[in-house]
């Protein structure tokens, strides 16, 4: 169980990063997404998204 621990504290973490680059518009984050065809504009919704994401997975752990 520790592990599993573990390993949903580390996707938050990423999730709590990801959301943070997108909220203030990191450089390299914006290239990628641009090669990808994402517009500029939805870089807010992501990072929300992400954030979202990222809530859920503590919410996961406290509910059993």
């Amino acid at each position: 169980m520790f592990i599993a621990y573990l390993i949903v504290l580390s996707c938050r973490a990423a999730n709590i990063f990801s959301a943070t680059c997108d909220f203030v518009r990191y450089k390299q984050v914006g290239i990628a997404m641009a090669k990808a065809g994402v517009p500029e504009s939805w870089m807010t919704m992501l990072g929300i998204l992400k954030a979202a994401g990222a809530s859920d997975c503590w919410s996961g752990i406290g509910v059993p």
